[in-house]
């Protein structure tokens, strides 16, 4: 799959890219809510991955924005793991919730529902 991963932290970005990369799947990284609509008017995407806090807004926002305009799987990778997180995150339109780190059975699991549930071809 094509997942736009919007996330502002260079080192985690590059972590999950490569983690991406590793499970089969062709990650396109941006560092904030302006590139990620900018992505995604112009490029294919099957799912974004977004985190809570970036440099130009709220995630959570952002993905209330999109939510409009593109019918895509959105899945919060943060840090913010708190009950009340989840079901910010759930409010907001996201479509699964990602606990950093990240557990590579976690984010697999849910890639995999993605891709079955909207009927994406499976990269092997």
């Amino acid at each position: 799959m094509r997942i736009l991963y919007v996330e502002d932290h260079p080192d985690t970005a590059t972590a999950m890219k490569m983690l991406l990369q590793f499970l089969g799947h062709d990650p396109l990284i941006v560092t904030n809510q302006t590139s990620a609509g900018e992505a995604l008017a112009s490029e294919r995407v099957d799912a974004v991955m977004c985190d809570f806090e970036l440099p130009d807004g709220d995630g959570c926002d952002f993905v209330k924005n999109i939510a409009s305009k593109y019918r895509i799987p959105c899945i919060a990778v943060t840090g913010h793991v708190y009950d009340t997180d989840r079901e910010r995150a759930e409010r907001s339109g996201f479509d699964a919730f990602l606990a950093k780190p990240v557990v590579i059975e976690d984010l697999e699991r849910i890639l995999g529902l993605i891709q079955k549930r909207h009927r994406l071809p499976i990269v092997a």
